[in-house]
């Protein structure tokens, strides 16, 4: 009795796939609709075949209607295929199919109208030994009116903004959709120095704030930051400005609408240039008002550090000297005497000081030198400025020229 169930099964199983082999066939496939698209966006509309024999290559026909009957638009294999209300749409490219691969178009139609709102067929003629499976597939298109409004300032033109290294500046943008259709704004802030826009910073038609490549530490740092506001407005903030922030700026919004499968349909886009962004560099210049000493042993070594800049606004200077024995030690190399930070809090020593003088001069004083105290002495300066968040940045760090000391042995 086992055997005989064991045989039956295997029949049965051999049957089924005989079958499916049997009603196996051609499928084509366009996407589930209805597709919402806005007027006057470039449309595509994918059209793709399997399973079916005869040549890799297949060709594909497609047709519109508004009500009952078809009317042609166009075919990739007859050239006397196309209707004659559709002849100067694709005479002029304005409608054209795009080959994706041997199974697979695209219907393109630039410049969208509320008259192309409708039913559209696709058809592969036939290459199979038998007709089996389904030749064509049809799906809806709704044109909808353009809700879409993106705008900058109140001024028509964007605007120029001067900025020195280490400072801060905010970029305002207004995205606004009336769309009839319920769907989502994804606004990207975006920078050129060049030729091509780069993502800074965007925050997607799902709610997801996604920083652009490069930006993703900065954003971590809350360096850049996009903030929403009061009448559908969008704010990029950005902290400790430098020479890479330079340039165009522009914000870019796109509209999405989920379709009948529940995937998102990016359905048009705009952008508007917002500001164009120069940063100027920090000067400073690092001077040791002597060139060349010479003191008594026991006496007091006295070195002026003078620094200017051309910083405006609210900075501080660092300030840190360093011995060597050599004058073109690096300073890794030397030995750091003393130092005052932006805060102005000095390291401590007992025969050393750091005094600061004026806003721009330092002062360092030795007291009862020796031959070891021979060398040469290098002043480094830094300029830092107060960021959103309360923390200080360094924009700017300059090294003096050395000067020479020479510690003469008493009597001699």
């Amino acid at each position: 009795m086992g055997h005989r169930g064991l045989k039956a099964s295997c029949l049965l199983l051999f049957v089924l796939l005989l079958l499916l082999a049997v009603c196996r066939g051609r499928v084509v496939r366009v996407p589930k609709g209805p597709l919402i698209r806005v007027v006057g966006t470039e449309v595509e509309i994918p059209c793709s075949v399997s399973d079916y024999d005869g040549p890799s290559e297949q060709n594909f026909d497609w047709e519109f209607s508004q009500e009952t009957d078809f009317v042609r638009i166009v075919s990739t294999w007859d050239s006397t295929f196309t209707s004659e209300e559709y002849q100067n749409r694709v005479g002029y490219g304005d409608i054209k199919l795009r080959r994706s691969s041997n199974d697979a178009v695209e219907l393109v139609i630039r410049n969208i109208q509320p008259t192309d709102q409708g039913r559209y067929k696709c058809s592969t003629p036939s290459t199979d030994a038998t007709v089996q499976g389904n030749y064509d597939a049809e799906v809806q298109v709704k044109v909808i009116s353009d809700g879409l409004s993106v705008s900058g300032s109140k001024a028509r033109s964007s605007v120029s903004l001067r900025l020195s290294e280490g400072d801060s500046f905010k970029l305002r943008c207004s995205a606004i959709t009336t769309s009839p259709e319920h769907t989502h704004l994804h606004m990207t802030w975006q920078s050129k120095n060049g030729s091509t826009w780069c993502d800074i910073l965007s925050l997607t038609h799902e709610g997801k704030f996604q920083p652009g490549p490069g930006y993703e530490e900065r954003y971590q740092n809350g360096d850049i930051r996009l903030d929403t506001g009061a009448d559908d407005t969008y704010w990029l903030s950005v902290s400790q400005a430098s020479s890479v922030d330079e340039g165009a700026y522009r914000c870019l919004v796109s509209e999405w609408v989920r379709g009948a499968d529940s995937s998102w349909q990016k359905i048009q886009e705009k952008s508007v240039e917002i500001a164009n962004v120069t940063i100027q560099r920090t000067a400073l210049d690092v001077v040791i008002s002597t060139s060349n000493v010479s003191v008594t042993e026991r006496d007091s070594l006295d070195l002026m550090c003078s620094i200017t800049t051309d910083r405006s606004g609210i900075f501080q200077a660092e300030v840190m000297w360093y011995f060597s024995a050599s004058p073109d030690a690096t300073l890794s190399d030397a030995q750091v005497l003393l130092s005052m930070d932006h805060d102005s809090v000095v390291s401590d020593s007992t025969l050393i000081s750091l005094s600061h003088v004026d806003r721009n001069s330092y002062r360092l004083l030795v007291r009862d030198v020796d031959v070891g105290d021979s060398g040469y002495y290098f002043c480094q300066a830094a300029v830092w400025v107060p960021l959103h968040n309360g923390s200080w940045h360094k924009v700017v760090e300059r090294t003096s020229a050395p000067v020479s000391v020479v510690v003469t042995v008493l009597g001699e």
